[in-house]
């Protein structure tokens, strides 16, 4: 359904903390403790699940391999650098005002630090 601006139905306050997103979520935890048999043995469906992800990846499944690896290892750090030539600091032009001004601006901003 589509965004509709002004429809009474939108939730304006968000989701109600421990709402259906945590309740959903102890319940998958609770099924995946679930032991099963397995010829003589009794496994938890985590573990099956863990499992069958392993043996698709094997087989060239790269999103089955991106799983285990997270479920492994969990998600790598991502970082955002933000930086002007060469690594070097950002260059800003001061556009319609002059040196002085420049230089007076650039001594505030450094004095709020």
């Amino acid at each position: 359904m589509p965004f509709v601006k002004g429809d009474k139905n939108i939730n304006r306050k968000g989701r109600v903390e421990g709402g259906k997103r945590g309740l959903l979520s102890e319940t998958a935890l609770k099924e995946l403790a679930k032991k099963v048999k397995l010829g003589s043995e009794s496994v938890t469906k985590l573990e099956l699940l863990i499992a069958a992800q392993t043996n698709r990846a094997i087989k060239g499944d790269t999103k089955a391999a991106e799983f285990v690896a997270t479920a492994a290892f969990g998600r790598p750090p991502q970082s955002v650098a933000l930086t002007g030539d060469e690594g070097g600091p950002i260059k800003v032009e001061h556009r319609g005002i002059t040196e002085e001004q420049a230089k007076a601006l650039e001594d505030v901003i450094l004095g709020l630090k």
